[in-house]
């Protein structure tokens, strides 16, 4: 025993040397883990070069180029994936700054001057966290806090800091800058809990100023395009005014339309010359329109409706609709619209005769809201999302997925039903909802088709083991044939007796089940008539947990402390004799993972078998992989990071997707690496990825 013992700590030594050196994936004497592909985002932005036809999109980590020359949509190339999600994206010419997600700390500098080679050149460094960028040409800014940073972009290999200006100290405000717009030497900034908009010239800031207030309105996003400031409001409406008018505070709106169709809120704007293109949301009936209108100086309304295309469905939910519509134009490139992850091309003649005039991209599609469930089967993964989408993708070709199905949980009331879980049987796939659990057949995975629907408390865990289907909902565990969804089942439901549950797990004939008063209940299911425990142990570590699994012949929990600030614990149990668990080891705090308790459900991590140990989709960190070889001493081996605050995985063959809270899957595979010119070491024990 201490012998191997001493392999192990010198195998883990290696690994941690390796890892040290580059985090960029694990390798394993050659085969290791890493990320091979990112698809969608909660996010995706869209702009347009002012002198090619040459489109940017950002989803998720990556930045993407296309052509439009042609009158259609051609990817051309797109970056390696950045350490964060993409929040904000600004083009210029040839060049582009996109700024991390989490806490926008860092912008990135990627030139475009091959578009079908863009390249990430370097993380800008600025002195602090980017609120919000804008570029013309080849000079940007970028906001700062509370400060606008004037770059020379010129030279991408050596971008140059070329002004810094204090708004704060100039204004005397306390505000920080929430949105930029640049235009030659001049800059709008608006601020991030006022309706203040401020036009600056960066060369004499103090002569310039000129404010302009909006009431009880704040303007999320700023364009400039010609004379003319737009400020899109968190109203969902636009404010328009000229900064070198007669009247420069004089402000022209561009209000929600209300009619006997609906409500529509603007929510993009794009320019050419002196026409306006608005994007329109109607939210009663989730449809999108495009509007073109031309700037009449001397009419009543300024804005003259020169024509729009047909109405376009939007099967994203309203609340996530911001986030999934956008629209580009430039003197050189028709319109581009993005409509729920699919970017097609507009022509002219689509607004002047209402013809359906829009070709579809290949390629790009936008993976549904914050994905919180996942399964999958040789050939097929399924995602579910918070607000109630279901997503099926054709994965014979995993480097490049392909949706082939999509379903959508029925209203409840007020709101769309949260899905919980997605358990696949055969063709049937299970869902999990807040309220209840219905059963899909995917025999066409492109027309699911509900055929049982049946009601309960809380759903909170769904398991299949053999053909069976375990529902947790409350306290009660109800099983079901996996085969048979509309067949009511004869078994009583099993019922806890202390507390409510949060995870569960079998292991042979014994259900686990884990309860938020920190206790576990052991039921045999091979007693069909019986519905009571046949053990019950206290867990130690905490009142909430957020993942369960089995690996390695024993149970391995991550439990959380009852109240904030509490560690988070790692356990490992013998439940070999389900009358007398043994805690056999533990691991604190595995990647620092934050307080599970006051997390959003649901669950907040996923525990997978993995090889030898077991691997951890971490909200925060990533892919965790903890080394059970040495049961009494779990150690955290590796870490990868992984975009979109990775909540659930699951395995697939040689691989494992995770799905992000913030939107988007991930695929991790297995590969040959090789960094500095060697092999990086991994646990020779840690085998294949298991199911």
């Amino acid at each position: 025993m201490q012998a191997q013992d001493a392999g192990v700590a010198q195998d883990r030594a290696i690994l941690g040397s390796a890892l040290a050196t580059d985090l960029g994936g694990l390798a394993a004497g050659g085969r290791g883990l890493s990320p091979v592909a990112h698809w969608g985002g909660a996010m995706l932005l869209m702009a347009m070069e002012p002198k090619r036809p040459v489109l940017w999109s950002a989803s998720g980590p990556r930045v993407a180029t296309f052509d439009v020359g042609a009158g259609g949509l051609r990817r051309l190339g797109r970056t390696p994936a950045l350490p964060g999600m993409v929040r904000a994206l600004a083009v210029g010419d040839g060049v582009a700054i996109a700024v991390d997600g989490a806490v926008r700390s860092s912008a990135w500098l990627i030139d475009g001057t091959d578009p079908a080679w863009p390249r990430s050149v370097r993380a800008l460094d600025v002195g602090g966290p980017v609120t919000a960028v804008a570029i013309v040409g080849r000079m940007a800014v970028v906001a700062v806090r509370h400060e606008v940073v004037r770059l020379d972009l010129t030279q991408l290999d050596s971008p140059r800091i070329v002004g810094r200006l204090d708004v704060q100290r100039l204004q005397g405000t306390t505000d920080s800058i929430g949105a930029v717009a640049l235009l030659g030497s001049r800059v709008a900034v608006s601020a991030d809990t006022s309706g203040d908009v401020l036009v600056l010239d960066l060369d004499a800031p103090s002569e310039s100023a000129l404010r302009v207030r909006f009431e009880d309105v704040f303007a999320q996003r700023l364009y400039w395009h010609e004379a003319r400031v737009y400020a899109w409001t968190d109203s969902a409406e636009v404010l328009v005014f000229l900064p070198d008018g007669p009247d420069p505070r004089r402000i022209t709106w561009i209000r929600q339309q209300h009619s006997s169709d609906g409500v529509s809120l603007v929510v993009d704007l794009a320019f050419e010359g002196d026409r306006v293109y608005l994007a329109w949301l109607n939210v009663s009936d989730n449809t999108v329109q495009v509007e073109r209108r031309r700037w009449d100086a001397f009419g009543e309304d300024e804005f003259e409706l020169e024509g729009k295309t047909p109405a376009l469905p939007h099967p994203h939910p309203f609340i996530q609709a911001y986030w999934s519509i956008a629209i580009a134009r430039s003197p050189a490139a028709p319109l581009v619209l993005l409509r729920a992850g699919a970017l097609y091309v507009v022509h002219e003649t689509g607004f002047e005769d209402g013809a359906e005039s829009a070709e579809l991209a290949s390629g790009l599609e936008l993976i549904s809201d914050a994905i919180v469930a996942l399964d999958a089967r040789p050939g097929l993964l399924v995602t579910g999302s918070r607000f109630g989408v279901v997503d099926l993708f054709d994965t014979r070709l995993p480097d490049a997925p392909r949706q082939i199905g999509r379903w959508q949980t029925p209203f409840g009331y007020l709101r769309r039903r949260e899905i919980r879980f997605v358990r696949l049987v055969a063709d049937i796939l299970w869902i999990g909802v807040e309220d209840g659990f219905m059963a899909l057949d995917i025999t066409d995975p492109g027309r699911p088709s509900l055929i049982a629907e049946h009601d309960t408390d809380h759903v909170r865990a769904m398991i299949v083991d053999r053909g069976r289907v375990l529902i947790a909902a409350g306290n009660r565990v109800h099983i079901r044939d996996g085969r048979a969804p509309a067949l009511q089942s004869n078994r009583p439901p099993l019922a806890l007796a202390n507390g409510e549950i949060l995870s569960m797990v079998v292991a042979g004939e014994v259900l686990w089940v884990a309860t938020n008063l920190a206790v576990l209940e052991a039921f045999d299911l091979r007693e069909p008539e019986s519905s009571q425990p046949i053990a019950v142990h206290p867990i130690r570590g905490g009142s909430a947990e957020a993942a369960m699994t089995m690996a390695r012949g024993h149970l391995v929990i991550l439990t959380g402390g009852a109240v904030a600030g509490a560690s988070d614990v790692l356990l490992v149990l013998d439940v070999s004799r389900p009358d007398n668990v043994l805690e056999v080891g533990q691991l604190d705090q595995p990647s620092a993972s934050p307080n599970i308790a006051l997390s959003i459900r649901p669950p907040f991590g996923t525990l997978l078998p993995y090889g030898e140990g077991v691997m951890l989709a971490h909200p925060g960190a990533g892919a965790v992989v903890i080394d059970l070889r040495v049961p009494s001493a779990p150690d955290e081996a590796a870490v990868l990071p992984l975009p979109g605050e990775t909540a659930v995985a699951v395995a697939d063959g040689d691989g494992v997707w995770f799905g992000g809270l913030m939107g988007g899957i991930t695929l991790v595979r297995r590969t040959s690496d090789v960094v500095r010119g060697s092999q990086r070491a991994w646990l020779p024990a840690l085998g294949a990825i298991q199911r």
